[in-house]
């Protein structure tokens, strides 16, 4: 994968009309997107220039914390407008090739997919006689990402090593908090463009390790469900994939754990999952799947991104 070909004008047109949409706060340069639109054609051929004989070098994230569901704290970041449409235009360029080796069972930060398709598709395991249920979540998983093996995966598919540098700057930039650079030896920075492509490529492995072992698993970012045709197979299961997360440097979340069956059903990604005598939702109507609470995403970080430039004013 060829920088020029990721940064080409049209590449990086496009980049910029994503981020112009999506960019609501600007970055600790204080460059708002209509200040980068004021001249527009001179920041984004400077930017291409920096880009291409590798001189560019990203900006410092602004982070800030917001209280979760639960009571615990999350850590997000807002990025440089030319850092945003660098991002996006990797982002835009790289994704159909990783749309191809992705898992059909992988459904989290993905075209044309969503929480409501992945409940669809335990829905339809289930139905195939795969009764009994494995859920967890991954503990921390954004923060503890090992960070030299995310690269080393990263570059067995694009096989680019100034591709690598680049992502590297993105990952190892550091955060500014009230006022202090903070850095860490691990984990990926969210709130970033590139951060939901980086999660899902880090755990493609682990899908694909799951399948072989042939489990059918379903998996939105941190949080999947494995199904299985008896318990036994699905205290198995557990057994296996702690065993595989750990050659990943992670862990899962012990109270997140649950082993049940599809008839008691169990929640999942903010739903009521179970399969009824009356259920139709394999037909296409909602039989007994609820909505409880909407899944803490990508929709509900641009909220919270939105209330701190709120603040910020």
């Amino acid at each position: 994968m060829l920088l020029k070909n990721i940064f080409s004008d049209e590449n990086l047109i496009k980049a910029w009309k994503k981020s112009k949409k999506g960019y609501r706060c600007s970055g600790i340069d204080g460059i708002t997107r209509e200040i980068f639109e004021s001249d527009m054609e001179k920041n984004l051929q400077k930017l291409r220039r920096d880009l291409l004989t590798e001189i560019y070098n990203p900006s410092p994230l602004t982070g800030f914390e917001r209280q979760k569901g639960n009571g615990k704290k999350r850590s997000l970041s807002i990025l440089c407008i030319r850092d945003h449409v660098s991002q996006q235009a990797v982002h835009i360029y790289v994704t159909p090739f990783f749309e191809s080796l992705f898992c059909e069972n992988s459904f989290a930060f993905r075209p044309d997919r969503s929480v409501d398709l992945a409940v669809k598709r335990i829905i339809e395991i289930a139905g195939t006689g795969y009764r009994c249920v494995l859920k967890a979540d991954i503990a921390s998983f954004f923060d503890t990402i090992d960070r030299p093996l995310l690269y080393k995966i990263f570059y067995r598919y694009v096989q680019s090593p100034s591709l690598l540098k680049l992502v590297k700057k993105w990952v190892e930039v550091g955060v500014i908090i009230k006022g202090k650079l903070l850095r860490s030896e691990k984990g990926i920075p969210q709130g970033t463009v590139i951060a939901p492509l980086l999660s899902n490529i880090y755990l493609h492995p682990f899908d694909k390790a799951m399948a072989l072992r042939g489990y059918p698993m379903v998996r939105y970012c941190d949080d999947f469900v494995i199904l299985s045709r008896f318990k036994k197979d699905a205290g198995k299961a557990l057994e296996e994939t702690v065993d595989i997360l750990k050659a990943f440097r992670l862990t899962l979340k012990k109270e997140s754990v649950l082993i049940s069956d599809i008839e008691t059903g169990f929640k999942f990604l903010g739903k009521d999952v179970f399969l009824g005598i009356n259920s139709h939702y394999m037909k296409g109507g909602a039989g007994n799947v609820h909505t409880l609470s909407e899944r803490s995403g990508n929709g509900a970080q641009k909220k919270e991104r939105k209330a701190c430039c709120n603040k910020k004013k």
